[in-house]
């Protein structure tokens, strides 16, 4: 099997997924450290898994009203104060409000809901919406990637965020995004960080937390610097990110419901930091930091941001 990306027959196989319809293996690309699932999804597959699941309880099987009630309000907290700092990040980027922005992949609207207090208009796409959205400031439309009609319109800036990893051909994604780019323009892309140094040291539970999900592909520098080669971009930034350490993330309640001892320690510690996630961000405190890539270890909670 090549990579997908590098197209290196050095692959193997890591471990097995059953969170996409069947069992799939995640494989490790020695050519470039990506991890990916093979096989990987066709295009109907995939539109059936996220019609049915995406959405704020994707894999959330649990029993308590309360603890669904609590995590659905932090989930909606998180998207507000994530979309806050990205707002914050793309201002120093591109300050002149008449810049012409698109984000790919809205979902609930926060991030576009905190630029528009920059810019004078922004628009975005995103397929699972019921009907299109159009305000004073924002326009919304139901399309994907491959039918959009507004990705032919020219831009200063694309955003992406956490929607590359979902899709089974990044290369022709990110191609796309680029053609819709005005000289000069840029690409803002988010996606999972999963450093390769110390997989082969994960225990199965540490491998479920980072590999049991609907992620198609785990990135790190090597392969993003593939991806730029591929697009013949440069690439102006790169960072590893990191929920500050005493938060987890609220993905944990997905992954281990109402199961072993262990589960049910990581998941009443996760409902404590998450509170602390709430009130940091209540106070406009950064629920986030930067972190050096070449010392972060292994685990969930990490991902990239880089700009094309």
């Amino acid at each position: 099997m090549y990579c997908p990306i590098c197209f290196s027959e050095k692959t193997k196989s890591i471990f097995k997924n059953t969170a996409i319809d069947i069992e799939r293996d995640v494989m490790f690309c020695e050519g470039c450290n990506l991890f990916f699932v093979f096989p990987l999804p066709t295009a109907d597959e995939l539109d059936s898994l996220y019609k049915k699941e995406w959405s704020w309880e994707y894999g959330l099987d649990e029993k308590s009203s309360i603890i669904r009630k609590i995590f659905h309000f932090i989930h909606e907290a998180h998207q507000k104060f994530i979309a806050r700092e990205r707002a914050n990040y793309l201002y120093k980027l591109a300050p002149n409000q008449m810049t012409n922005i698109l984000e790919v992949g809205s979902g609930s609207g926060a991030f576009l809901r905190e630029i528009a207090k920059y810019y004078k208009f922004v628009r975005g796409i995103e397929p699972s919406l019921d009907e299109e959205y159009i305000s004073e400031k924002i326009q919304v439309k139901r399309e994907t990637i491959d039918d959009s009609l507004v990705i032919d319109d020219q831009y200063d800036v694309i955003c992406m965020y956490m929607v590359l990893e979902h899709l089974a051909n990044p290369i022709k994604t990110l191609n796309t995004l680029k053609n819709g780019l005005k000289k000069g323009g840029h690409l803002i892309i988010e996606v999972p960080y999963s450093p390769y140094k110390e997989y082969e040291s994960l225990d199965e539970f540490e491998l479920c937390k980072v590999f049991e999900n609907v992620h198609l592909f785990h990135f790190s520098r090597k392969n993003v610097e593939y991806l730029k080669k591929k697009l013949a971009m440069t690439l102006d930034d790169f960072k590893v990110i990191q929920k500050i350490e005493f938060i987890k993330g609220y993905n944990v309640f997905a992954i281990y419901p109402n199961s072993s001892r262990r589960g049910l320690g990581y998941k009443l510690i996760s409902l404590i930091n998450l509170l602390s996630l709430y009130a940091r961000g209540l106070v406009r405190l950064s629920i986030h930091k930067p972190v050096d890539e070449f010392q972060t270890k292994f685990g969930d909670g990490f991902w990239i941001r880089f700009v094309l």
